[in-house]
């Protein structure tokens, strides 16, 4: 049986300061839908229409002139035990297996790869609509579940699939009736922290639930493709599931990743809601899935969501053309009706063949294959009357056939000329008793015809501007060929004398010198861009060497640091890395025994099928269960530390393995 993968996953953007991704995430009410709750006119309605639960082929069984599918009263688990009756949803038909899938063509079905078996072979597995309920009213436990024979289909091959960003896309047996409709994939990512979003699917293979979520973090590197971290209630079963965006209203990722919500309850003997949680789940961005579906919908060039900047003077001209929209039916949708308007037409203006004043909304209807190349232009109207500062002006595209949308932005500089500065991410000196000066180089690039000047503002005495603890102006050359824009370096780095032990976190503001009276009292604001600065000062850290050390579940593995110093602890703090292997949920402690004898138990935690356990302990920072770190305080660190890794079940019936990877001491000395 294919299950949600179990994992607690922290995704990190680069350029933010640590405090602003110090959360996994916290706890969330179950706020699931029924199918027959859904709010009319919502895209959660309208993305159910797509929605399909696949399970194997022969569970579906022909009988009477519908297909059955075999169910029990939901009372447990699946893989766990038993189910407290106080839970949500007990009692519901529920199937011994199953994950969910999204129609994103006639005949076509888009899965998390990870749902299917190996080898895969699309011709065993069956995709059926229709599994939720219509009314509060469960009725009696039946043991069977119907389906129209015509909201059932089979696979019969699989288009394609890629397991490292997890997806697949199988064809199924026929065409889907086109009163069914089809979800549009987005083309790029563009969800993005604090945006809306729906998520549907068949947790613990139940009916139809979905859920208005909130996407906490996106993660586009390490060779993982683009994943959306959002709060959601998703469980086994819940893989292949839309995310999908509240504003655009396109399938914007797969669900693939989820975290165990269940703890037991001695009082009925079984397991409850966990609403203590970090409900993180994870979708995953089905990258290069886009060449193998053929596209449906309001086709839109430039892509639907697109920002312009124009810098120039107040009231105009400003730096850049007329910008163009071109929409297009592709020949595999239906006929699409759109609209594109403009949401501030006293500034940015819309025409279009049949007319020649700018009007606020133009719409009409495409057929198949046809195009409109030139139906809609933007105005850039030096008449234009904007005060000193940044003004947007949108754009809403909007295919009224499928219900998704996009926008432009059109943002102006007004007497504000703006700059690039490069590289994006912040700075950030991790590791302890890091070197006294460390030297970062930023690049300004002026994207103005006019020179400018800059201020480089430090907000802490240790970080220094082109060796200065100050605030530095650097005036920035006019840029007469865009393609060789002039450019200046700005000097960044370090002097920690005199910090005593400890993380500092600190900030350097760039932003233009304004022109007088542009604003009084004037904004640091307006035109700003930020980098962040961390440092951790005056620590030592020690760290095992060697290979990963493997270890079985149930077992145990032992790592040693070696402190090679004489030198007493003022403050012990440390940070370990394994890896479990498996489906099941385990229970990972972790020991530690100094060179002087002294023994604590530090940490106990669950960890989870195919996911890291990576944990900084800092009983200053968050002592909890963590505060025995404190026994070592006051000894003398110089010797052989072993740290042990104890690893057991949440299930005795079940065994795994794992490795320990990563080990490190990090030690304040004492003065």
């Amino acid at each position: 049986m294919q299950t949600l993968k179990h994992a607690l996953v922290a995704l990190v953007p680069a350029a933010l300061c640590p405090a602003a991704f110090s959360q996994t995430g916290f706890p969330v009410p179950d706020t699931r839908l029924e199918f027959y709750e859904f709010p009319a006119g919502t895209r959660l309605t309208r993305a159910a229409e797509a929605v399909m639960f696949h399970y194997n082929r022969e569970r579906f069984v022909l009988n009477n002139g519908v297909y059955e599918l075999e169910v029990t009263p939901r009372s447990e688990v699946p893989g766990v035990g038993p189910l407290c009756p106080s839970a949500r949803f007990y009692g519901q038909p529920q199937s011994a297996g199953g994950n969910t899938a999204t129609l994103v063509g006639p005949r076509l079905v888009l899965l998390a790869n990870h749902t299917l078996p190996t080898p895969i072979n699309a011709a065993t597995r069956a995709f059926a609509f229709g599994f939720h309920l219509n009314s509060p009213a469960i009725g009696p436990r039946a043991s069977i579940f119907t389906f129209p024979v015509s909201d059932v289909y089979f696979g019969t091959r699989l288009v394609a699939n890629s397991p490292s960003y997890d997806w697949a896309l199988i064809e199924l047996d026929r065409d889907v009736p086109p009163s069914r409709r089809p979800m549009v994939v987005q083309t790029t990512p563009t969800l993005f922290e604090g945006d809306a979003a729906a998520v549907l699917g068949f947790a613990e293979h139940i009916p139809l639930k979905g859920q208005f979520v909130t996407t906490v973090r996106t993660n586009s590197s390490g060779g993982v493709g683009w994943q959306v971290i959002v709060y959601a209630h998703t469980r086994v079963g819940s893989s292949g599931g839309p995310l999908v965006g509240a504003r655009s209203g396109m399938l914007e990722g797969v669900m693939t990743t989820g975290g165990f919500p269940f703890i037991f309850d001695p009082k009925c003997g079984g397991w409850i809601d966990d609403l203590s949680q970090r409900w993180d789940a994870g979708a995953r961005f089905p990258i290069g899935a886009h060449e193998h579906i053929p596209p449906i919908g309001l086709g839109v060039t430039p892509p639907r969501e697109r920002v312009f900047d124009y810098y120039g003077p107040v009231g105009g001209p400003f730096a850049t053309g007329t910008p163009q929209i071109d929409l297009e039916c592709p020949a595999t949708s239906r006929p699409v009706a759109w609209r594109v308007a403009s949401q501030d037409a006293t500034r940015l203006g819309l025409v279009g063949p049949l007319y020649r004043t700018p009007r606020r909304a133009v719409e009409g209807t495409l057929t198949p294959g046809a195009s409109v190349d030139t139906i809609v232009q933007f105005l850039n109207i030096p008449s234009w009357t904007y005060e000193p500062g940044v003004h947007d002006a949108r754009i809403d595209l909007i295919d009224l056939t499928y219900d998704t949308s996009g926008l432009h932005i059109h943002r102006f500089h007004a007497g504000i000329d703006g700059f690039v500065l490069t590289p994006e991410t912040g700075i950030g000196l991790d590791s302890p008793g890091a070197p006294p000066e460390t030297q970062v180089s930023y690049t300004l690039t002026n994207r103005h015809v006019v020179p400018q000047d800059i201020l480089v503002e430090p907000d802490a005495p240790w970080i220094l501007v082109n060796g200065q603890p100050a605030t530095t102006a650097i005036t920035l050359p006019a840029t007469i060929d865009p393609v060789t824009p002039g450019t200046v370096q700005a000097g960044i780095s370090f002097d920690t004398g005199g910090l005593i032990p400890g993380v500092y976190e600190g900030d350097i503001r760039f932003r233009p010198v304004l022109p007088a009276g542009f604003e009084d009292p004037p904004n640091p604001e307006i035109g700003a861009t930020h980098r962040c600065v961390r440092i951790d000062v005056g620590r030592e850290v020690f760290t095992a060497a060697g290979p990963t050390v493997p270890f079985d579940i149930p077992g145990s593995a032992s790592r040693e640091v070696v402190v090679d110093q004489p030198i007493f602890i003022a403050d012990l703090d440390l940070r370990v890395f394994a890896r479990v292997a498996g489906e099941e949920r385990s229970i990972i402690t972790l020991e530690i025994t100094s060179p002087m004898g002294t023994h604590a138990r530090v940490h106990q935690e669950s960890a989870y099928g195919n996911g890291p356990f990576d944990q900084l302990l800092d009983d200053e920072t968050n002592p909890g269960n963590r505060s025995p770190l404190a026994v070592f305080d006051g000894e003398l660190a110089m010797g052989v530390w072993t740290f042990t890794i104890i690893a057991e079940p949440a299930d005795p019936a079940n065994t795994s393995y794992g490795g320990f990877g990563h080990a490190d001491l990090r030690i304040t000395p004492s003065p």
